[in-house]
């Protein structure tokens, strides 16, 4: 699981903001298109990185190194 998809399973505990629909609008982007993210971060630019690592409340690293399931 890629670092990105336990952050924001993580928080779709939290609070419904965190849906994958709900992130990709917030984002300006489709769904299909942030599930891509999901898979690989890597097609983000920095700028969208940026932004989403803003809107998570993590890191840009967090988006693609953590491994783990954020707790």
């Amino acid at each position: 699981m890629t670092g990105l998809r336990s952050i924001r399973k993580a928080k779709v505990e939290e609070a419904h903001k965190y849906a994958a629909a709900t992130v990709a609008k917030a984002m300006g982007v489709s769904r299909v298109t942030y599930a891509k993210w999901e898979e690989h971060p890597e097609r983000m630019s920095v700028g969208q990185a940026r932004k989403l690592a803003d809107y998570l409340g993590c890191s840009v690293d967090d988006l693609f190194y953590l491994t783990e399931d954020v707790n």
